[in-house]
C-alpha cells in the first residue's frame, strides 16, 4: 500500500493543475444539471478520465463515490453501493495518517484510526459511509463487521458534520441505529427530524423517518417540496419510487 500510494504521488506532481481543475469544472457542470439525460454518464465519464491521470486525486475520487452512490437508487440490485464504497475508501487512504493505521481492503476501522481524518476528508467521508450503510443494508447480517467499521466512520463524521452536504450525518447515525436494530426511536427521531430540518429537499431523509416510524409517517412525508431547479431531482424521483401509494407526499 505504501508504495502504492508514492507511486500516486509521483504521478500527481506530472499533471498540470489547469488540465485537472478543467475536468473538474466540466463535471461539476454535469453533475448539477444530472437530472437531464446522459448528464450523469457524462460526469462519470470525464471522472474516469481524470483518475486516468491520477488514481489518487481525492477530490475525483470522492466524486466517483457519490455519482456511484447516486447510480445505486437508480439501478436498484446493481454493484453500485459497493463501488461507491471502494472509491471512497481509497479517498480516504490519501491521508498518510489514516491509511498509516487502517486496513487497506477490509475496511477495518476503529474510532481511533477514524480521528486521524481530517476536516478536509469530509467529502471523501460522507459518501463512503452513504456508500458502506446501502451496501450493508443490502447485505443484510452478511454486513455485521462492515457496520462496526462503518460506525467509527460515522462517529467521525458526526464530529465534522460537513456544510456541503448538509443533513448526512445525521442521517449516518440514525440509519446505523436502525441497521444495528436500536430499539432508540426517539433518538432515531430526533435525528432523522435534524436531517430534514437541515436538508429539507432531500426525500430520503423523510422516507427513512416514514419507514422507521410508522406513527412519524405523515409528519416526515407531509407538504414535502424541493426548490426549482431541484438539485436532487434525479434522487428524489428514485426515492419516490419506494413509497407506497398511500404515504406519498401531498403536493402543493
Amino acid at each position: 500500500m505504501v508504495l502504492w500510494l508514492l507511486g500516486a504521488c509521483a504521478l500527481r506532481a506530472t499533471v498540470a493543475p489547469s488540465e485537472r481543475d478543467r475536468a473538474l469544472a466540466e463535471v461539476d457542470a454535469a453533475w448539477a444539471v444530472r437530472a437531464e439525460p446522459g448528464n450523469l454518464d457524462a460526469a462519470m465519464d470525464r471522472l474516469l478520465q481524470a483518475l486516468a491521470l491520477d488514481p489518487a486525486d481525492p477530490a475525483v475520487l470522492a466524486r466517483l463515490a457519490r455519482s456511484e452512490w447516486t447510480r445505486a437508487y437508480l439501478e436498484p440490485g446493481a454493484a453500485h453501493f459497493e463501488i461507491a464504497q471502494d472509491y471512497g475508501y481509497r479517498c480516504l487512504l490519501g491521508w498518510a495518517p489514516f491509511a498509516s493505521r487502517a486496513d487497506a481492503g477490509g475496511y477495518l476501522v476503529s474510532p481511533e484510526t477514524a480521528k486521524e481524518l481530517p476536516a478536509e476528508a469530509a467529502e471523501c467521508l460522507t459518501w463512503t459511509v452513504a456508500a458502506g450503510l446501502g451496501q450493508v443494508e443490502l447485505r443484510g447480517s452478511g454486513g455485521a463487521l462492515e457496520l462496526e467499521a462503518l460506525a467509527a466512520l460515522i462517529g467521525r463524521l458526526a464530529d465534522l458534520d460537513p456544510a456541503d452536504a448538509p443533513g448526512f450525518a445525521d442521517w449516518a447515525q440514525a440509519k446505523l441505529l436502525l441497521l444495528q436494530g436500536s430499539p432508540d426511536t426517539q433518538e432515531v427521531r430526533r435525528l432523522l427530524g435534524a436531517a430534514i430540518g437541515d436538508a429539507p429537499g432531500v426525500l430520503l431523509f423523510r422516507v427513512e423517518l416514514a419507514d422507521a416510524l410508522p406513527d412519524a409517517r405523515n409528519v416526515a412525508l407531509e407538504g414535502f417540496e424541493p426548490p426549482a431547479p431541484d438539485p436532487w431531482a434525479l434522487e428524489n424521483t428514485a426515492w419516490r419510487a419506494r413509497l407506497s401509494p398511500r404515504s406519498e407526499p401531498s403536493a402543493r
